[in-house]
């Protein structure tokens, strides 16, 4: 019993460090990222959730474990509109490094409460990770740089430990959407395909019919036989890309980054909120190179950045007060935009591999 229980240690022990030298991302990185982060949610996903608000009550169904419980109805506007507000107060402490940990603890606090009421609609979607990502990011030293009152330094296992967690979660992710496909799409009967199922419903139900859609309809049936299992093999196999070291699992990440990428041009399915979950082992060594050429040595650079944010910051505020200046563009273009982050996101990446940004300079 004794020798099952050593083995069993020393297997959990490798593989435990072989997942947090595979997602190991450089402390004098994470700051950046930090900054990044926070420019994302301010500029690009832009959450919000005042209009919960006013949702008749029949829309109202909170799932069993949730904080919307305590409450019989969708609480008024301005409790949401508090919300968001704050939320996006504290998203611009956190970029400019005020007390950053207890910040993004507050963001996620507040995503959390969002998010509950959100989810009482009946479905939790795979935005999750974006809000996990914060929390995650509480338990790194990404406040300890590049901030004007910066966290107290935390130790480097507790980062590495946090980024693994982050990692097995991707993982986790990906695998419980394949595993469900692998019963349902792996037939190898071409009268069948579990692509178009879901293609089908999103293009004559939902009227989802923008970019490269209409081109589906003219694939052979044996090439989208293909898409499924290899839509299943790629969702299935993260935690050996994981295992594998460090460059496989950016590599698998650089496959999801054109798996999202190949949905929102044929699917119409925007999948942006994973676009930081991603970035943070993808983007990181590129975003600290940026920042180290150019912000950090180009006069007043760091003064109009900072302006840009604060201005963005203050519309933000501005359109809530006033929603007529909450600047809206159609669907197309949403998707046009979202398409251009995943090719820039993909472009980068591939430039890190081949300036070999990946390398790893130090042992953990």
């Amino acid at each position: 019993m004794k020798k099952l229980l050593s083995y069993t240690e020393s297997i959990s022990i490798k593989l435990i460090s072989k997942i947090e030298k595979s997602s190991y991302v450089e402390s004098k990185q994470l700051p950046v990222f930090r900054i990044f982060l926070g420019i994302f949610f301010l500029f690009l996903y832009n959450p919000s959730w005042d209009w919960l608000g006013n949702l008749p009550p029949a829309f109202f169904n909170p799932h069993v474990f949730s904080f919307a419980n305590f409450f019989q109805d969708f609480p008024s506007p301005p409790f949401f509109l508090i919300i968001d507000i704050l939320f996006y107060i504290f998203i611009l402490l956190m970029i400019f490094g005020m007390y950053s940990r207890i910040s993004i603890i507050i963001c996620f606090i507040l995503s959390l409460i969002g998010n509950t009421f959100l989810f009482s609609l009946g479905k939790i979607d795979h935005t999750f990770l974006i809000w996990f990502l914060l929390i995650i990011m509480s338990f790194t030293n990404c406040g300890t740089q590049l901030a004007w009152r910066k966290d107290k330094p935390i130790s480097g296992n507790c980062e590495k430990c946090a980024l693994g967690i982050l990692s097995l979660a991707i993982v986790f992710g990906m695998f419980t959407a394949g595993f469900q496909k692998f019963y349902n799409w792996i037939d190898f009967d071409l009268s069948t395909n579990g692509f178009l199922r879901w293609f089908y419903d999103s293009y004559y139900n939902m009227e989802r019919k923008e970019l490269f859609s209409k081109y589906v309809l003219e694939t052979p049936s044996f090439l989208l036989e293909g898409i499924d299992y290899l839509a299943v093999l790629f969702e299935i196999s993260g935690i050996s890309f994981l295992l594998a070291g460090r460059k496989q699992w950016r590599a698998y990440l650089l496959i999801a980054s054109i798996f999202h990428l190949m949905n929102v041009l044929i699917l119409n399915i925007d999948f942006m909120a994973h676009i930081p979950v991603y970035s943070i082992f993808l983007l990181s060594p590129i975003l600290y190179l940026f920042y180290e050429n150019t912000i950090s040595n180009i006069k007043y650079a760091k003064f109009i950045f900072l302006t840009l944010i604060i201005l963005k910051f203050l519309y933000n505020l501005a359109s809530y007060v006033k929603p007529d200046l909450n600047f809206k563009i159609n669907e197309k273009n949403e998707l046009l935009l979202s398409s251009f982050y995943w090719i820039c996101v993909i472009g980068l990446t591939v430039f890190s591999f081949k300036k070999k940004l990946f390398s790893l300079k130090s042992k953990i």
